[in-house]
């Protein structure tokens, strides 16, 4: 049996040593109704790279297998937000990604194709030919949004000319290095989940042996792109002043409740994450309660076993259950090494906090508490956590003028209360803590 607490932390990227991951293949689900010939004709909203046998990988473009006039709207993460989780599955489950082999270094007229219909504004038309029929197979990632159908492809031909803003075209014909690259698309008004595709298509980059343009893997493009423009943000953030009191921000979607502390501070950040029994990726027969009545001979079993033994309500025993916790930190001058514990999560959520600050041109001490509730049972990507945190901000924030009264009201608002964070804290020294919260 694999530990719940590498699934959380691993999300499927294998690290329990197994070929497929055991919990995303349990979520998997043949489409019924739609089936596809050999060739295809369609709009194509995104590109895909995969990372498995790099430097070379699995690429091509995602298509719809239907015309519908909410087709961009596939790509666009601020517009998904506050959808239903059956609506943003049955809209996902019209995706087709085409994918064929070649080098991240490639200069074939297919790579340049792909990097025209990541730039394009909307949809552009292809024409697809595969090796086989496609196969629908829901696709679920921590990271990636999901997918419906799959293809190996043979050929690929743009039929079409892509409407590429000039901004875009100036960025990308510019001898920018590719972090540059990207700060300057984010200044132009680009979302970092459209600059991710183009980081991804391996647009970007200068004409150098060291920064030379390359297909990154969409895994890694996401991360990188929140990672860069964070850090484009916050050298201006370190310069103003800080805020002058307490406040807490909150919201809620998908069952991921995030509540955010802002103290007067030098800017640090230190982000939490409990993940509930149940939740996508601490399955419910994964974690072990204890059966009730057993007294001093306590016996302890899978959730779902024990619900069949003691005919006992398996939601009730996930909440008894003890939620895993994770946290990562960083200082004033940031972080070098990656956040492995919370991965994606950590630098979407740290993105939309970096936003906040320097749109109010203030800093603080910043501790986001992610509650993961196991209403949230099918992995949907990271946008979900970028965009809940971006809402938080959005709505007005609860003040205070003392650290007891925030700190009171954060324990009010969590589903675990205060302390079990308070306990794995940096920022929140555990002395001051004792003297605020019940014992």
């Amino acid at each position: 049996m694999v530990a719940p607490s590498l699934c959380i932390i691993c999300k499927g990227a294998n690290l329990c040593g197994r070929r497929t991951c055991p919990l995303l293949a349990a979520l998997r689900r043949r489409e019924a109704g739609i089936r596809l010939k050999k060739e295809f004709f369609g709009p194509s909203i995104s590109v895909f790279v995969g990372r498995v046998g790099y430097p070379r990988v699995r690429v091509g473009p995602v298509a719809t297998v239907e015309e519908f006039q909410q087709a961009t709207l596939l790509e666009d993460t601020k517009g998904l937000f506050g959808l239903e989780l059956e609506d943003i599955l049955e809209l996902r489950s019209l995706t087709l990604r085409a994918n064929k082999s070649e080098s991240v270094f490639s200069k074939k007229r297919f790579v340049s194709d792909l990097q025209e219909i990541a730039l394009a504004s909307k949809p552009v038309d292809v024409e697809l030919n595969f090796t086989k029929e496609p196969s629908f197979r829901m696709r679920f990632s921590d990271l990636l949004q999901p997918v419906g159908a799959t293809a190996p492809l043979e050929k690929l031909k743009v039929v079409e000319n892509p409407k590429i803003p000039r901004a875009v075209e100036k960025v990308v014909s510019d001898d920018l290095k590719a972090t540059e690259a990207v700060s300057e698309l984010y200044a132009a008004g680009l979302d970092v989940h459209k600059i991710s595709t183009i980081l991804a298509s391996g647009a970007l980059g200068a004409e150098s042996p060291k920064s030379r343009k390359k297909l990154v893997p969409t895994r890694w493009s996401i991360t990188a792109t929140d990672d860069i423009v964070f850090k484009h943000l916050i050298r201006d953030v370190r310069k103003c002043p800080q805020v002058n009191e307490f406040r807490v921000y909150e919201a809620c979607y998908m069952d991921n409740h995030f509540v955010i502390l802002l103290r007067p501070s030098a800017f640090e950040y230190e982000n939490f994450e409990a993940w509930a029994p149940g939740s996508s990726w601490y399955p419910a027969d994964e974690f072990e309660v204890e059966v009730e009545g057993s007294g001093n001979e306590a016996k302890f079993m899978s959730a779902t076993k024990a619900a069949d033994v003691a005919d006992t309500d398996v939601t009730q025993m996930r909440r008894k259950a003890k939620s895993l916790i994770l946290r990562e930190y960083e200082g004033f001058k940031g972080r070098k090494n990656y956040a492995a514990q919370e991965g994606g999560g950590y630098y979407a959520a740290r993105l939309a906090v970096a936003e906040f600050l320097h749109n109010i041109r203030r800093q603080a001490s910043v501790v986001v508490f992610r509650e993961v509730h196991e209403g949230y049972v099918l992995p949907l990507g990271v946008w979900v956590v970028r965009e809940t945190a971006r809402r938080a901000f959005e709505r007005k924030p609860q003040v205070f003028e003392s650290e007891k009264e925030a700190l009171e009201y954060v324990d009010s608002r969590l589903r675990l209360g205060l302390k079990p964070f308070a306990e794995k804290s940096l920022v929140l020294g555990q002395k001051r803590l004792n003297c605020f919260l019940p014992s």
